[in-house]
Formats: C-alpha cells, structure tokens, sequence
C-alpha cells in the first residue's frame, strides 16, 4: 500500500465521519425546534427519544472515527522501511528492538523476544525530529523509545506489559 492510498483511506474515513456528524447536527437542529415549538402533551416523549438517538450516534461515530484511525494506522504500518535494529540485554530478559520510518512523518517501535523473535509490544506514533532508536538498559525502569518523536506513544517499557502485549496481537 502506497503513502497516496494510505491517507486517500484515511481521508474518505474522515469525510465519511463528518458527513455524519454534519446529518446528526441537522437532525439535532431540528429537534431541539421541535423540542421547542411542538406540542406540550408530547415533550417529555419527544426529549426521552431524542436523548436516545443522540446518545447512541455519538457512540456511532466515535466507534467508526476509532475504527478508521485504527485501519488507517495498520495500513500505514505496510509501509515500513529503513528499518534498524538493536539487541537489549536487560536484567528483565533479552529483547529485540526495532525502529523504522513509515510514509506520512511516522515511525514504527516493535519489541521482539529474542529467542522467538515474537512481537511483544509495538508503537505508531508521529515523528518530529531526527529519529533515535535509544534503549535504555540501566535504572529502575528499563525504556525503549524514538527520541524524534513526542510524549509517550514513542515509549515502550521492558518488559512490556500486558495490555502492551495484547494489543500487539493485533494487526
């Protein structure tokens, strides 16, 4: 999958997501007039199934912008090159680190076992500097992370946990 067809996915996911929420801001519009112009008798009925629908399309389309952010990242993960590697030998157990580019100013951080070159933890973050791969081995807690990249989604602690590891069984 090329860098074009990766961000052409992602920007039909995101326009995807804004015609909806444009559509749910008009029914919203036109029921807060009815809410407010309509008969008296029915309004208790009418906020109750309101609250409903809204309820339910906010849960909507943060799913799908989920959904999308996430497809969009497992596509951009195809387009790893330039990739570097280095061994860790922590006193928490030898690990494989690896740090590549991806298209779109991105990088990739996987952790492997080093045995059974397992994939333990992995991490698709923005990149806004020159990339480092830096392991830290030494202190109380050992880190792998990018020092080009900001904040902790280029940040993996050895060993990595188990949400860490769960997550990296996905795609």
């Amino acid at each position: 999958m090329t860098y074009h067809l990766a961000n052409d996915l992602r920007a039909y996911a995101t326009l995807g997501v804004v015609t909806v929420a444009a559509l749910l801001l008009l029914y919203f519009l036109s029921s807060l007039l009815m809410l407010t112009f309509g008969r008296k008798d029915k309004r208790c009925a009418r906020i109750r199934r309101f609250a409903g629908i809204a309820f339910a399309a906010i849960l909507t389309v943060s799913f799908v912008w989920s959904l999308s952010d996430y497809a969009w990242k497992v596509a951009l993960r195809r387009t790893a090159h330039a990739c570097e590697s280095q061994a860790s030998n922590s006193s928490l157990g030898d690990f494989t680190v690896e740090r590549c580019y991806l298209w779109a100013r991105h990088g990739y951080l996987a952790v492997y076992e080093a045995g059974s070159h397992r994939l333990l933890a992995d991490r698709t973050y923005v990149v806004y500097a020159d990339p480092k791969l830096i392991v830290s081995d030494g202190g109380d807690e050992p880190v792998v992370l990018d020092g080009g990249a900001d904040g902790s989604e280029s940040t993996i602690a050895l060993p990595p946990s188990v949400v860490d590891r769960l997550r990296a069984e996905f795609p």
